[in-house]
């Protein structure tokens, strides 16, 4: 079919039409093995038909090179329309590609300037931001995503920047509702908020702070003796399992937030990069392995009182899903207890590890992305929640705390006997914020003893028997 379409693009001759029927290829005659002495007496009739026979053989490879060159060049021509057919191809991509920019979002800075300016002061009312405040984060991490202006466009601006991300993180509206708030594509949407978050975090990174002298854990332990009327202890932990929404039929997947809280309801240490419950994953973290190091710099045990022989180690309070340790410390199991030093030992311990639930309890009524699963890759999720807490800290020891924490947020009791819930149990639980399982394990017999100890300080205030 290559050769009949070469063959009538050119002028019809009978050489060409030669070829348009099947080719065969020639055979030879055959002949008997040469005989010098026949060879000497060969007539002149014989001598024309070798003539005949060294003919065919040159005009059959005379024929076979013709054909050579027409397959070749049927070839080539074939491959110059190849490259012509894929050259028309990327033509045709260029021209149905879309637009670089949506006409709605070309005259930004001039269309609707009042209302994008008003999107932005409502932002601060969500996250219960002062201006001041405000003004001084903006000022802070404009250096860090300010971004140059180009002869094509405007650079979106930093204030616009950081109201996307924080309009995020108050609201957890998807993309592409915000992309008509703020007259942003969802793409550039995308890109601005990690990098928002990145900022915050570096900027705010002092605000989360674990301690690494002795006389500052010295210092949480005597805050939560005065408050909480519990010795001995230099912080709250536990873990949040952050959901995940999954992505194109994977199966639900999610992230652990493991975080220590202090007397005030401050997060000194937090921690997203966990997989597993935390009983298992507290062994991986850097905390253990700083306190193996003895980088922790956690005081020395000590007696509680003079009667006293047996030294207590200062050490968090966790809930079922932790591993008593000399590093935990644990309630009782669930199951009845018969001595009455034990059911006011869990009452003390869970009044004590009160301030964990309220601050991840405020931390999902302000920042209400963590309220539903999210949308995000786990790179991404892990930065849109360490933000959250850094913001928490810093609206907490800021201008702001009067309007970020106002009076009657966090539980409180009345003479150690009547319970009042705050306001942030008013909203609905938090899908996204799952709480974790605990799983049975032996503990030490040194820590059952340390526990008891202080079960009996705090019931009888008597030494052990």
């Amino acid at each position: 079919e290559q050769i009949k379409l070469i063959c009538n693009s050119r002028r019809r001759s009978p050489w060409y039409s030669r070829f348009l029927q099947p080719y065969k290829p020639f055979k030879p005659w055959k002949t008997a093995a040469p005989d010098p002495q026949k060879d000497r007496a060969e007539t002149p009739e014989k001598s024309s038909k070798s003539r005949k026979v060294k003919k065919c053989d040159f005009v059959s490879e005379m024929y076979n090179r013709e054909l050579l060159l027409l397959l070749l060049t049927a070839q080539a021509r074939l491959q110059r329309l190849k490259h012509a057919i894929e050259d028309q191809r990327r033509v045709r991509r260029r021209r149905l590609r879309r637009k670089w920019m949506k006409p709605i979002f070309i005259n930004r800075a001039e269309l609707l300037k009042d209302d994008i300016m008003a999107e932005v002061e409502k932002t601060k009312v969500l996250l219960r931001m002062s201006e001041e405040d405000f003004q001084w984060l903006l000022t802070s991490i404009t250096p860090k995503i300010q971004k140059e202006d180009t002869i094509m466009r405007q650079a979106i601006s930093p204030l616009l920047r950081i109201s996307i991300a924080l309009r995020f993180l108050a609201t957890g509206d998807m993309y592409s509702s915000l992309q008509y708030t703020f007259l942003v594509s969802t793409h550039t949407i995308a890109r601005v908020v990690p990098e928002v978050c990145d900022a915050i975090v570096e900027t705010l990174k002092d605000y989360v702070k674990m301690p690494f002298t002795t006389p500052e854990w010295l210092q949480i332990a005597d805050e939560f003796e005065q408050e909480w009327n519990f010795p001995h202890a230099i912080g709250a932990i536990d873990g949040k399992q952050v959901v995940l929404r999954p992505q194109r039929k994977k199966p639900t997947y999610s992230i652990v937030l493991l975080a220590i809280v202090d007397a005030n309801y401050n997060f000194i240490y937090a921690n997203v990069e966990c997989q597993e419950t935390d009983g298992d994953l507290l062994a991986s973290t850097a905390l253990e392995r700083r306190r193996a190091h003895w980088e922790l710099s956690i005081p020395l045990p000590r007696i509680l009182r003079v009667p006293y022989s047996v030294e207590v180690p200062y050490m968090f309070l966790g809930d079922e899903s932790v591993a008593l340790s000399e590093l935990c410390l644990i309630p009782y199991s669930k199951v009845p207890l018969r001595q009455r030093h034990e059911r006011t030992f869990n009452y003390r311990h869970s009044r004590a590890r009160r301030v964990v639930e309220n601050a991840f309890g405020v931390l999902s009524v302000v920042f209400r992305c963590l309220r539903t699963a999210l949308e995000l890759q786990p790179v991404i999720a892990k930065k849109v929640v360490l933000c959250c807490v850094h913001l928490h800290n810093f609206l907490r020891k800021s201008n702001s705390a009067e309007f970020y924490t106002p009076s009657g947020t966090f539980d409180r009791e009345v003479n150690e006997e009547q319970f009042i819930p705050g306001m942030w149990r008013n909203d609905l639980p938090a899908e996204s914020m799952l709480n974790l399982e605990g799983f049975a394990r032996n503990s030490p017999r040194k820590v059952d003893t340390i526990r008891d100890l202080l079960a009996r300080e705090l019931f009888f205030n008597s030494p052990l028997e």
